[in-house]
């Protein structure tokens, strides 16, 4: 392979040139790796929420989006949000897998945390959000809210853990 040949008319003249053609390959090549990331980013989002309802708002699903990137990057634990209709069927899950599940037509919530995050935060938590905190907005049609809660209240846990 022959490589492009750089002229010009001064030693200083082929040097800028040669720099020019060199700045071009980098800012091309940065260029591809910023839309694969994206691409990457976009791939991986899209396994994050998966809203049977379609009842999330744009805002909603990017808010939850970016608690799971949070919490992958901070604690190598996976997030998975699922909303049906006609029941929770969970899916097999790895260990680093935190699961929330809600079935608003049923009024049904599953919380499922990896095994070692259970034993770390507080006994009986799975139980509290799937139950006496999601309770108000079952009876006032604002399940979306408290699934905002679950997380907030899983987030303000895992802050808890971190500190002395």
């Amino acid at each position: 392979m022959r490589l492009p040949r750089i002229s010009g008319s001064s030693p200083a003249e082929k040097i800028l040139r040669f720099v020019g053609v060199l700045g071009v390959f980098v800012l091309v090549g940065y260029l591809f790796w910023v839309n694969h990331q994206r691409s990457l980013e976009a791939v991986t989002d899209q396994g994050i929420v998966w809203d049977q309802t379609k009842s999330l708002s744009a805002e909603q699903k990017n808010a939850l989006i970016r608690f799971a990137r949070v919490m992958q990057n901070t604690h190598g634990i996976t997030v998975r949000v699922r909303i049906t209709r006609d029941g929770i069927l969970l899916p097999t899950m790895n260990s680093k897998t935190l699961m929330i599940a809600l079935c608003p037509s049923r009024r049904e919530a599953r919380v499922v945390f990896p095994p070692l995050l259970r034993h770390a935060l507080k006994p009986g938590l799975e139980a509290e959000l799937e139950g006496p905190l999601l309770l108000p907005y079952w009876e006032n049609d604002r399940w979306q809210e408290g699934l905002g809660q679950i997380v907030l209240t899983i987030t303000e846990h895992m802050e808890k853990l971190g500190r002395p």
